[in-house]
């Protein structure tokens, strides 16, 4: 399996509320990578597929602590209440026909310095929609914009 770049990246020359992949070519796999640096407050992204918010559930992990779900939500996350830079890294299954699968690595600075431990979330989603999807959204969950700098790229492979 061969992994190449699939749409056009976006890196943020401002502060933004989205960034979009709206060029992607329908594959089986992809990997999404996010970079966002904290804006202010809470910058959380809200992921969507071709722009759907109708379906989608989650099964999230914060800082090792209890399991927390959500089911019926209008998208799925790159991470949740921080005010921090954060990188994540989440792998999407596609297969046509089936429901979309996702498992989400995301890493916080926690705060500047050693001093300050990261924090991390694990998320596994899905979401209903059944056809290929060929665009990603990323728009603010939270109040404040995401950063300059702040980047998405996507790699994809059959």
């Amino acid at each position: 399996m061969a992994w190449n770049k699939n749409g056009t990246p976006v890196t943020l020359t401002g502060t933004g509320s989205d960034m979009d992949i709206t060029d992607l070519t329908a594959k089986n796999f992809h990997v999404l990578l996010t970079t966002i640096f904290a804006g202010g407050g809470d910058h959380g992204g809200a992921i969507t597929f071709d722009n759907d918010t109708s379906s989608y559930a989650d099964r999230r992990n914060l800082n090792g602590g209890t399991d927390a779900t959500d089911t019926s939500q209008s998208s799925t996350r790159s991470k949740t209440g921080w005010n921090d830079d954060h990188f994540q890294v989440m792998y999407i299954a596609d297969i046509d026909g089936e429901e979309t699968l996702t498992i989400s690595f995301t890493v916080g600075t926690g705060g500047a310095g050693a001093g300050n431990d990261p924090n991390r979330i694990e998320v596994v989603s899905k979401y209903d929609g059944t056809s290929q999807f060929t665009r990603v959204d990323i728009a603010k969950s939270g109040a404040d914009d995401f950063a300059a700098g702040s980047n998405v790229c996507m790699l994809g492979s059959n």
